[in-house]
Order: C-alpha cells, then sequence, then structure tokens
C-alpha cells in the first residue's frame, strides 16, 4: 500500500471520534438496512445545534436541486464503495443524518459544522457565493457524520491539503472534483468494511431483431436482462466484409441497411452501466446481408446518337441563385455573387437541407432604403448584388428596423456567452441579445455558437453533479458565475477520451463533441477518464 495513503489514513482514524460516530448506525450494518438522510429545503427561522439562522432565502437554493442533487450524489457514490447504505428519506422523523444550508448570526466565522446527538447527526454548511468552497463544506462535513476526523486533530494542520484529505481546512486549487480521497476512502473502510452489495451477476444478451436485408430497418431485443439490472444503452451498429475487421455505421437504436452493406455482415455493440455500477460491453451475433438480384439491365435501338443528361435537381436561374445566396450569410461569405457555385450548391446541398431560394426579400430591401431605391428603382437583381457586396456587411437588413432575428433562445444564450461584451451588458435577457445579432452582430461577423457549452460541463465536474446533461442551464451559469470565477471550458481532452475506449473510438472516430457529449451524460458517471 502507497506510504503516504497509510500516514493520511492514520491521521484522520481517531478511535474516540469514531466510537462518537458509530453506535448511530449500529443497527444499520447488517447489509439490509439503509441509514436513512434528509435534506431540509427551509423554513423561516429553526433551532438547530447551538446556531440560530434564517433560511427564508435558502429555500430556493435547494428546492432548485441545485445543492440538492449534489448532496445526493455524494451519498450514491460512497454507497457503492463502503459496506453501509443510504437512503433518502422525503421528512425527517426517524432520519439519522440531517442536512441544512443556514445562514449563521452575523459575524460567526463557521461555515459548517456536524453535531453529533444521542442517535443522529445534524450537518448544517453555510450558503456561501464561492459554489466550490459550499461543495467542500458539504463533503467534509458528511465525512465527520460518517466518522473521520481532522488530520492529527487539527484542520489547519499544514502536512496536508484537500487533495490528501477532505478533512483537511487547506485548499488546493488543483483539485476539481469535490470528493473524498483514496485515503478517506481507504479509511471509512476501515470503519465500515468493503462494500459487499455488489457484485457483477453477469450482463444483459441482446440479438438483432429484423431481417437482415437491403431497405429493412434493424433493432435490437434484449434476450436476457443483466441480473444487476440493465442500464441505459449506448448503440454502435458495425458492418464487416470479411467478419473480422468491423467499422461503426451507426449510433442509433434502429439501423436501415444500405445498398451499399449487400454481402456484408452486421452486427451491434452495446454498451451500459448497470444498476451496481459495473460497465457491460455486450456485441450480438452476426447476421448475414445477403445480394439480391434486383433484375438486368433492358437495351433498346434508337436513332439519336447520344442522349443529354438533364439534372433531376432543379436548375436555377440568375436571379433564383442570386436571392439563394443573398438568404444566407454563409453563401455570400462563400461565394459572393459566383453564381455558378451557388447553383452547384443547390442541387448537391441546399435541396436536401430544405434551404429557401426566396428567404430574402429584394422588395423590402428597396423599400426599406431611399439611397437604394433612388439608385436601382425596383430592380431586384441590382438589389440583390447590392446586398450581398455592400449592404450584409453594412448590417443593412430587408426587414423593420425593429425587427429581431429569429434566434431561437438557447442560441441568443450561445450568443451571449460566446462575448465577453454582451454578458457584461445583457446578462440573460435574451431579446436584447436577439436584437444585438440582427442590428450589429451579424454585420459584425459574430457567431452564434462560440460558447462551447458541453466542454464546459466536461471541464467542471461540480456543474455535471449540478445540472447533468442541460446545457441551457449551464450556458447560464456561465454567464451568471463561470466567467466572473475563470471556469474552464476547455479542461476536457477529448481526443484522450475517445483513444482511452475503443468502443467510443468505434462509435465517434474524431467527433470531439460527441466525446464531450459522451462524458457528461454517461462516461462520468460510469468513472470513465481522460
Amino acid at each position: 500500500m502507497n506510504e503516504r495513503l497509510t500516514i493520511i489514513s492514520n491521521a484522520i482514524y481517531d478511535d474516540e471520534f469514531i466510537n462518537l460516530v458509530r453506535p448511530n448506525y449500529q443497527n444499520y450494518l447488517d447489509g439490509q438496512s439503509k441509514i436513512p438522510y434528509y435534506i431540509h429545503a427551509g423554513g423561516d427561522y429553526e433551532y438547530v445545534g447551538f446556531t440560530d439562522y434564517s433560511v427564508n432565502k435558502l429555500e430556493k437554493t435547494l428546492d432548485s436541486s441545485f445543492y440538492k442533487e449534489f448532496i445526493v450524489n455524494i451519498f450514491n457514490r460512497i454507497d457503492n464503495l463502503i459496506d453501509i447504505d443510504f437512503e433518502l428519506w422525503g421528512h425527517n422523523n426517524g432520519s439519522l443524518i440531517d442536512i441544512y444550508a443556514i445562514e449563521y448570526v452575523p459575524n460567526d466565522p463557521v461555515i459548517g459544522t456536524a453535531y453529533l446527538w444521542d442517535g443522529w447527526v445534524d450537518i448544517e454548511f453555510r450558503v456561501l457565493d464561492d459554489v466550490r468552497e459550499n461543495y467542500i463544506t458539504i463533503v467534509h462535513e458528511i465525512g465527520h457524520a460518517l466518522g473521520l476526523d481532522h488530520p492529527n486533530g487539527n484542520g489547519f494542520n499544514s502536512n496536508y491539503d484537500i487533495q490528501d484529505t477532505i478533512m483537511s481546512y487547506n485548499d488546493n486549487p488543483s483539485l476539481e472534483d469535490i470528493w473524498f480521497s483514496d485515503a478517506d476512502i481507504y479509511t471509512l473502510q476501515r470503519i465500515y468494511g468493503l462494500e459487499e452489495d455488489n457484485n457483477n451477476n453477469g450482463s444483459a444478451s441482446f440479438s438483432i431483431s429484423g431481417t437482415a436485408a437491403v431497405g429493412n430497418t434493424l433493432s435490437i431485443s434484449e434476450d436476457s436482462a443483466d441480473p444487476d439490472g440493465t442500464g441505459t444503452l449506448n448503440y454502435a451498429w458495425q458492418t464487416s466484409s470479411d467478419v473480422s475487421n468491423w467499422n461503426v455505421t451507426g449510433t442509433n437504436s434502429t439501423y436501415i441497411v444500405g445498398a451499399s452493406e449487400e454481402g456484408k455482415s452486421i452486427r451491434a455493440v452495446l454498451s451500459y452501466m448497470d444498476a451496481q455500477g459495473f460497465n457491460e460491453v455486450v456485441t450480438t451475433p452476426a447476421s448475414s446481408i445477403p445480394f439480391v438480384d434486383d433484375g438486368s439491365v433492358s437495351f433498346s435501338i434508337s436513332e439519336t446518337a447520344a442522349i443529354e443528361k438533364t439534372a433531376i435537381a432543379k436548375t436555377l436561374t440568375d436571379f433564383e441563385a442570386l436571392n439563394y445566396i443573398a438568404s444566407y450569410g454563409d453563401l455570400i461569405n462563400a461565394f459572393g455573387i459566383d453564381l455558378t457555385s451557388a447553383k452547384t450548391h443547390y442541387t448537391n446541398y441546399g435541396i436536401s437541407e430544405g434551404r429557401s431560394l426566396t428567404a430574402f426579400s429584394a422588395t423590402n430591401y428597396l423599400a426599406k432604403y431611399s439611397d437604394l431605391s433612388a439608385a436601382f428603382g425596383n430592380d431586384q437583381t441590382l438589389a440583390l448584388k447590392h446586398y450581398i457586396e455592400f449592404g450584409y456587411s453594412e448590417g443593412r437588413t430587408d426587414s423593420g428596423s425593429g425587427s429581431s432575428s429569429n434566434l431561437t433562445d438557447f442560441e441568443a444564450l450561445n450568443y451571449i456567452a460566446s462575448y465577453g461584451d454582451l454578458i457584461n451588458a445583457f446578462g440573460t435577457d435574451l431579446t436584447s441579445a436577439k436584437s444585438h445579432y440582427t442590428n450589429n452582430g451579424k454585420s459584425e461577423g459574430r457567431a452564434l455558437d462560440d460558447f462551447d457549452e458541453w466542454g464546459y460541463l466536461a471541464s467542471n465536474t461540480d456543474l455535471m453533479n449540478a445540472f447533468g446533461n442541460d446545457t441551457t442551464e449551464a450556458v447560464k451559469h456561465y454567464i451568471f458565475l463561470g466567467i466572473k470565477e475563470g471556469r474552464k471550458t476547455d479542461g476536457f481532452n477529448a481526443e484522450s477520451y475517445l483513444n482511452n475506449y475503443a468502443v467510443l473510438k468505434s462509435a465517434f472516430g474524431n467527433d470531439h463533441t460527441l466525446a464531450k457529449k459522451h462524458y457528461v451524460e454517461n462516461g462520468f458517471n460510469e468513472g470513465r477518464v481522460f
């Protein structure tokens, strides 16, 4: 065993302190009973321990689940490591651990305490502006509630910081995951033993449902459930020409067999975390996709020496091509008034993307600006050319001066988060953000998505605990607090994450955005590393 870990463990293991705490849980050490805990939502005034406090303004904090979810996650994580179990109750009638968010009387320097009563423990934490410090206090006091002491009885012991043990008062800014250290967990296992509830009793079994043939839709059938509980499935459909080298061709729950896959084999690789916390990867039996005789070619004699090939897609007129370019800023930037490129783009991409040929109104553009109508009259072609070459970069529009762009609320939030000046100017005022983009941002070349919401969540474990995969709440947090706190958006190494797990590399290739999303939604809770 690591010598340093042993030293730290001995420093926070105090028989006298443990003997004060452990009797509270004596009847819950049978491997069957669960220690009930309760998180108080707040009230007008209450007396807890030896401190009067008001929780009026803290009710919203807990009700929003910002701290409540963090606390529940702490108990869930430690539950899987030590041989006592916990259960969140909806009342405190009989609960053994009560947790309060408090506001101490003025000038009281204490930010948290665990008060040991005869039969239960009260945990109090003071809600400060520093979210990280609040998290540290919560985990620290839960440590006391479970029997951990300050290192050698002194939280300010200079030999230790919170990276050594959460029971230290000395901060370490490099610690991002506010959680028990290895020494803390080892010590708790010394007190209560290793978790014996969780044994991996096998995985689920799956097979492909449906006929493997071109044009058919395949799905996954669960032939037998995981004895420990089948978790949320991640899908990776794979095809192979030699049943040796497999390529990922889909990641949805269903798969439509394409014409290019005739004669190949197909299988699916399912990955999930079971209810006991074990990561499972299961591969279905492979199915063969047969070749199908679609008939023979037909011939006829014709007097025509050559047949002109006509494009199925609509051939744009020059005016339509100009209007198509003017309708989209990315096309203006890419093509200018290159009509040939615009026509090709519409045929190859625009149709399938559902792009409009008339989203921009040359008539409205002329009517809005008297200098243009004086110069061009009603010539819509000249109006379109002017907008593409000059008007777009000048911030001119074809709509009324008071109108806003059709940004979604999330686009507007992301637009604000992308620029510090907009954060300072608007906060989360979406109406102002939309108007700014229309009247200023578009012509300034500002982007709508420079803020990496998935990267922000993946880089900050406390935010994943608080918000899960709610990117809207994540962006709001950055605007309100994250930028002031200097929070990272690039602290997650997506490339390393993909390279660490072959199944993810096969499923996502080099797509860093999908890697970040997977880590936030699945990988973090699965204990995956990057």
